[in-house]
């Protein structure tokens, strides 16, 4: 009896804790994706990196159309007094002139570079190449974010699931205790029978408590997610049985390489590195520009006293600048090797890639059907051990067998739906499709 009392002393300073209502928010898939969007670390990049992008192309596509336009002046103040030469008008006398201790002086010049060897359409079109490998990046990243959403969102699904099965566990132990007691008042079993389920009633509570820290825990990153720092729980998803995949292997590879994020931005960053490369060679050709350039000069703001006018062409043809062209001409072909051997692996491992989140769907699909059998199977036994051992036909430990098979198989269920999720989830990220309409 002393340690049947120890046990139950035991017992009651593990069930102190996980005993508090559960009133923390919960958040559906679908608004943790929408809100992840707007505040995750990486879409925040991939947007700032975009509007950047579009900038550059409109500022290319400015050099290509319209002029460039300066104005400026200088206000000097002398002393002693000089002789303000430049409002000299042509063919004027010196004497004309006196001195004076302020100047001033101003312009305004307009230049368009008339032809750049093509160098002003390589810069457009790198910017287009480099706006479009923006948005499939930023595409590329919705996606990568939206599954590390799902990921965080499942395992607080299972831990849900999973903390249920750990209070079932508990209070179905409690009962078997009961029994247990009973029997032993009785005479019909012997102590060992309920300080062996008290014993397992403690480990089931000390892995209640560990259960609960999981949720918090996972709850936390839930929040974090989503831009709380706060725990935030998630809805419940439905347990129907998940429906085959409604296209073959090869078509789901081929859909992949189609319209996959990964692989339209892998192209889209090559195309864009090789569109720089032109740009470099664009350095070595001769560039014409004409400006024209109006000049004021006096002793006053604004400057009145003489205006001159200039035209002029300029024609710059570049023969050495210490080897900086080359250097340019030679990262840009390395990058551009660089992306394109990336995007050539990347497709090369389209058929990998999407064969093993394909199979795994299937897979645990099985898997989920085997476990559900297991689960009824287990229960089953359960009822029938429970029954056994109150008429003193089946011993404690089979009993306990019985009860562990059947939460180890409840375990087994939830790891199964999870898995589920889980790889749909990564094949929708790599075909860039919702192949099966669900909770997103």
């Amino acid at each position: 009896m002393l340690l049947a009392s120890l046990g139950l002393m035991a017992l009651q300073a593990v069930s102190v804790s996980g005993t508090q209502p559960d009133s923390i928010p919960t958040i559906s898939l679908a608004e943790a994706i929408r809100r992840a969007y707007d505040i995750s670390p990486a879409t925040v990049t991939a947007r700032g990196q975009l509007g950047t992008i579009i900038w550059a192309r409109r500022a290319a596509v400015a050099a290509l159309f319209t002029p460039s336009l300066t104005v400026g002046g200088n206000v000097n103040s002398l002393s002693p007094p000089v002789v303000n030469f430049n409002v000299l008008p042509p063919g004027g006398a010196f004497t004309a002139l006196s001195p004076t201790s302020h100047t001033t002086d101003g312009n305004i010049q307009v230049a368009y570079t008339f032809f750049a060897g093509g160098q002003s359409l390589f810069r457009l079109r790198a910017a287009r190449a480099g706006e479009s490998a923006a948005r499939a990046n930023d595409d590329a990243v919705h996606s990568s974010t939206r599954v590390e959403v799902e990921t965080v969102y499942y395992a607080v699904v299972a831990d849900q699931e999973l903390l249920r099965v750990a209070e079932e566990q508990v209070q179905t132990l409690t009962e078997q205790l009961a029994i247990s007691r009973a029997r032993v008042r009785a005479g019909a079993a012997a102590q060992t029978d309920s300080l062996q389920v008290l014993l397992q009633l403690t480990t089931a509570r000390v892995s209640l408590l560990r259960q609960h820290v999981t949720v918090d825990v996972d709850r936390l990153a839930l929040g974090r997610r989503i831009g709380l720092s706060t725990p935030v729980g998630a809805q419940p998803l439905d347990t129907l049985p998940a429906p085959p995949l409604p296209l073959s292997l090869n078509e789901a590879v081929n859909m992949a390489l189609a319209s996959g994020p990964a692989y339209l931005r892998a192209r889209a960053g090559e195309r864009a590195v090789t569109a720089q490369l032109a740009v470099q060679v664009g350095g070595f050709i001769p560039s014409l520009t004409l400006s024209a350039t109006r000049f004021a000069y006096g002793d006053a703001l604004p400057p009145n006293k003489l205006y001159r006018n200039q035209f002029s062409v300029g024609l710059s043809f570049p023969i050495l600048d210490q080897g900086v062209r080359e250097a340019g001409l030679v990262s840009a072909r390395a990058s551009a090797d660089s992306a394109r051997a990336a995007r050539a692996d990347l497709e090369r491992g389209a058929a990998q890639d999407v064969t093993s989140a394909y199979e795994a769907y299937n897979t645990a699909r099985t898997t989920v059907d085997m476990e559900q059998l297991s689960v009824l199977v287990a229960r089953e036994n359960l009822r029938v051990a429970t029954l056994r051992y109150r008429t003193g036909a089946e011993n404690i430990l089979n009993l306990l067998t019985a009860q562990v098979a059947l939460t180890q198989a409840e375990s087994d269920l939830v790891s199964a739906r999870r898995n589920t999720r889980l790889a749909l989830a990564s094949l929708q990220s790599l075909t860039g499709k919702t192949l099966i309409p669900g909770e997103h």
